[in-house]
């Protein structure tokens, strides 16, 4: 296996130990997408890219894959903000837990974090949603996948 692989199963185990309601995957070319969604782990897969290709590729073709289009993955925890206000407004409340997990691309140095979901945490946008075109994510099926 992997370290991508291995890192992909711990989130997917965690996210079952600790009842996530959904796993967010920070990569640049969605490989790290792709790890998570090959051990179907039942809840909805975020993966959030500023690859175009990389966006495209996961929504289309993995099971459970919602993707959003960022301009980079350089400032995490604005990030991780602006996410989690999207999934406040998709449907979370807070409270809710999310497995957040990230490759060696994308800044984070190989990262499994569980985060819950706050009212303050997700008060506000910051920009770096692409609109137009990068926006493979929709609020309402997010929250509807289910094994």
């Amino acid at each position: 296996m992997t370290v991508g692989e291995s890192i992909a199963s711990s989130a997917v185990k965690t996210a079952l130990d600790v009842k996530a309601s959904c796993i967010v995957v920070m990569s640049e070319r969605g490989k790290m997408a792709q790890y998570v969604a090959k051990f179907r782990p039942g809840v909805p897969i975020l993966c959030i890219t500023p690859d175009l290709v990389a966006a495209r590729q996961a929504s289309g073709l993995l099971q459970g894959v919602h993707t959003i289009m960022v301009d980079s993955l350089q400032q995490p925890d604005t990030l991780l903000e602006e996410i989690s206000y999207e999934l406040l407004h998709g449907g979370l409340n807070a409270g809710d837990r999310i497995v957040l997990i990230a490759g060696r691309l994308s800044g984070f140095k190989e990262r499994l974090q569980v985060v819950e979901l706050t009212e303050e945490a997700g008060a506000k946008t910051h920009g770096h949603i692409v609109k137009g075109g990068g926006f493979f994510f929709s609020r309402g099926l997010l929250l509807s996948y289910s094994v």
